[in-house]
């Protein structure tokens, strides 16, 4: 199946789930409003989910792909042994991790407050924060599991179902800030352990519990039906060649391929010290950047992980450079050409998106205009985050992770620096351009580690990035054009604000599909054919 076609399967699912999740944020928004227990949410939610970026569907689940496909090539049976010991092996291991996480609660919220000052409101912060992180935690636990799941698939060439199996987490979050919310707001006091928690948000997370766990079992039925000789008995805590070679490459891609989310971490520590709500409007905002970095960039990333695996298994060493830079920089051009239209749109639209899509309920205008900054400042990472995405996955091809590993470092030593100095000056906007900057410059590291560790480039790549260049330019114009017109549509109805966004992005994309059409030559007909040829 082509790199294309692959990535389209992925991307479709992921949009399919993705807005399903911007339905769950509004929904969030408008039933808790921007405040200091949705905060605690949200600083609570941030542990487990910075544990499942680094561990699950970071290191872990990156690992276990490049493993478990060149596995696969050489060994269908052995491939499947190695599924069946992983499952049981990192059952065990995150589980007493959760465990641990779950005992130590008050230390791992007060690393996330660092910097909060010591008045009510921020002890009330802190204490709901701690209850929390205790429900939630079990989290990780699914979705490690639901990583080595779908890493699997994915070797299969099977992407459109692992893509769309969030939409069960996002249902899980709905269920709770709705039906589960309301039954525990009509329950008495006394059947909660924790009775100064608040309940509807005691709610939401149970919603986010039972959510991780669908999604876990989804992938399971969908990998027991596939390898039906899964027989799941106690584990034998032996590490295998094969698992020492997953734990050799997770150990440096701990920072490498997670340095964005460690980034957020540190910014969520920033925000508390900040007025009631800035935590809420940076992962709000977050959120809506998450939808073209989860629709192209995740599935882009996880479709050239195991195609460059593949690429890299066989032949001398001149041929499997030759076809190892090939894959990248197909790589790296389809996710430029994908991810900067919607560059294009956020940075003109940034206030209409929030307006439209969190301005219900207890989402007040002020929190709209905050929101709306953050996402303006957040939009200049997007490209950033997007190649990490795509570059990571060839330092696990060539196993060389150390040099990943120091650049994910640096960035999150410069990220804490910029903000200690930016976060009190500028806010949560400073907060936010920050992280732009930092991503921006760890993907022109690894852009340059890769060259130096042999990949090329061609000219007629370079040449698709000028391409991509000067239509971003011609569509930036474009849309100052018609800002006048549109700028109108804000303070209007939501269905004239959503019309007028589906008008922008309709032109934005045509713009760039005759950008592109004229780069590489194709005519409208030749579309279907680079979409479905399977070379």
């Amino acid at each position: 199946m082509s790199l294309l076609k692959s990535s389209f399967l992925f991307a479709g699912g992921t949009f399919l789930s993705r807005i399903v999740g911007l339905l769950r944020e509004s929904l969030v928004a408008a039933v808790f409003g921007a405040n200091v227990y949705l905060d605690a949410f949200l600083v609570a939610n941030r542990i487990p989910n910075l544990l499942r970026e680094l561990v699950a569907e970071g290191a872990l689940g990156a690992s276990f792909t490049k493993v478990y496909s060149q596995r696969a090539c050489q060994d269908p049976k052995a491939a499947t042994s190695l599924l069946r010991q992983s499952l049981l092996f990192f059952g065990v291991i995150v589980g007493i991790i959760t465990l641990l996480g779950m005992w130590f609660a008050p230390e791992l919220v007060d690393l996330l407050t660092l910097f909060a000052a010591h008045t009510p409101e921020k002890e009330l912060l802190r204490e709901q924060s701690v209850a929390l992180t205790r429900i939630l935690f079990p989290f990780i636990w699914f979705m490690a599991l639901t990583a080595i799941l779908a890493g699997a698939m994915y070797q299969e060439e099977r992407f459109f179902l692992p893509s769309i199996s969030p939409m069960v987490l996002n249902l899980g979050y709905i269920a709770g800030a709705t039906v589960l919310a309301a039954g525990c707001s009509a329950l008495p006091a006394e059947w909660f352990p924790w009775p100064t928690l608040h309940r509807g948000i005691f709610g939401l997370s149970i919603g986010v519990l039972l959510g991780g766990f669908g999604q876990f079992w989804m992938h399971f039925v969908l990998v027991r039906k596939r390898w039906r000789t899964l027989n799941l008995s106690w584990p034998r805590f032996e590490l295998t060649p094969d698992l020492k070679r997953i734990f050799l490459l997770m150990g440096p891609m701990l920072l490498a391929a997670s340095s964005g989310q460690i980034n957020v971490l540190i910014n969520t520590n920033f925000a508390t010290q900040l007025e009631e709500g800035a935590v809420s409007w940076l992962t709000f905002s977050f959120r809506v950047l998450q939808l073209p970095i989860g629709i192209f960039a995740v599935a882009v990333g996880s479709v050239c992980l195991p195609r460059m695996s593949r690429a890299y298994s066989a032949g001398s060493a001149a041929i499997k450079q030759a076809r190892l830079s090939e894959e990248l920089q197909h790589s790296t051009e389809l996710i430029t050409w994908l991810i900067m239209p919607c560059f294009c749109f956020t940075a003109c639209n940034s206030r209409p998106i929030v307006e439209l899509l969190f301005h219900y309920g207890n989402f007040s205008t002020y929190a709209v205009d905050q929101t709306a900054l953050a996402l303006y400042a957040y939009n200049f990472s997007l490209l950033g985050y997007s190649l990490v995405k795509v570059l990571t996955p060839f330092y696990y091809v060539i196993e060389r992770t150390t040099f990943p590993m120091w650049v994910g470092m640096g960035s999150i030593a410069l990220n804490f620096g910029s903000n200690y100095l930016l976060a009190q000056r500028y806010g949560h906007v400073g907060i936010a351009a920050t992280m732009a900057v930092v991503l921006s410059l760890n993907a022109v590291a690894l852009g340059l580690g890769a060259i130096w560790h042999g990949a090329r480039f061609s000219r007629k790549a370079m040449g698709g990035f000028f391409a991509i260049a000067v239509a971003t330019g011609v569509c930036l114009w474009a849309q100052q054009m018609l800002h006048g017109y549109y700028a109108g549509t804000v303070d209007a109805t939501k269905l004239r604000v959503g019309l007028g966004l589906a008008a922008q992005g309709a032109l934005i994309g045509g713009l760039f599909l005759a950008a592109a059409c004229l780069r590489f030559r194709v005519t409208p007909r030749g579309l279907g054919f680079l979409f479905f040829n399977k070379k």
